[in-house]
């Protein structure tokens, strides 16, 4: 997993990307609806909002060992 973060305006805005064996393995996780975010409900301590979407990308090249 890999997380960003970047300071706007006086918050921190956070990007995680995370990587997956299948899209079977992310919707073992997620349900059958794969792009409909899933929280924890501790999130609600740390975010001041909560994006409703996420997006899927496919991995075409990466460094050898990643």
């Amino acid at each position: 997993m890999f997380v960003l973060r970047r300071a706007l305006n006086g918050t921190a805005e956070f990007l995680f990307v995370s990587l997956w064996d299948s899209m079977e393995a992310v919707q073992a996780f997620a349900g059958p609806d794969v792009e409909k975010a899933v929280y924890y409900q501790e999130d609600a301590a740390f975010l001041l909002e909560k994006e409703p979407r996420v997006a899927h990308y496919e991995v075409l090249s990466a460094p050898k060992g990643a």
